[in-house]
């Protein structure tokens, strides 16, 4: 049985560990650069970029993979059971697994993510906390990390 700490590296993982590697690039060129201010908008923007691909990462995992099969079957496949309709154990009870992920939890979650990140972000820059320019600069390391990651998993041998 696995544990949540557990998780499998996934693509999302991956991009959120590049993305926060661009961040901390972009960060440094920004204290270099422009100085302290920017440096610390950058830093910002770059760390709701990675806390946004984090929760995304949470929500598309609970919402797609599969539940971990019950511990005493240990893990191996056989083959499944068909009952008078043809249709097999797993088939029928794809209701009854998707309630345990507490599906519709994550949905409305998804949909509260989005409020959050816009509130945040709202917050940083109305109050003046962070400079636009600069945390756009470092929100930027998302979809960077997001495209490195993909060219380092496609580019990797197999």
């Amino acid at each position: 049985m696995r544990t949540p700490s557990a998780r499998p590296n996934n693509g999302a993982t991956t991009a959120a560990i590049f993305a926060a590697g661009i961040g901390l690039c972009l960060t440094l060129a920004a204290y270099v650069i422009e100085g302290a201010r920017s440096s610390l908008s950058v830093a910002l923007g770059a760390v709701v970029a990675v806390a946004n691909l984090l929760a995304m990462r949470a929500i598309i995992t609970s919402l797609i993979v599969p539940p971990d099969k019950n511990a005493s079957d240990g893990g191996a496949t056989s083959t499944p059971a068909h009952d008078e309709h043809g249709e097999t154990a797993d088939e029928s009870s794809v209701h009854e697994r998707e309630g345990k992920r507490g599906g519709l939890v994550w949905g409305v979650f998804a949909v509260l993510k989005i409020f959050i990140l816009f509130g945040v972000i709202w917050l940083l820059l109305a109050r003046k906390i962070a400079e636009p320019i600069s945390f756009v600069v470092g929100y930027g390391a998302m979809p960077l990390g997001i495209v490195v990651s993909t060219l380092a998993t496609a580019l990797s041998p197999r």
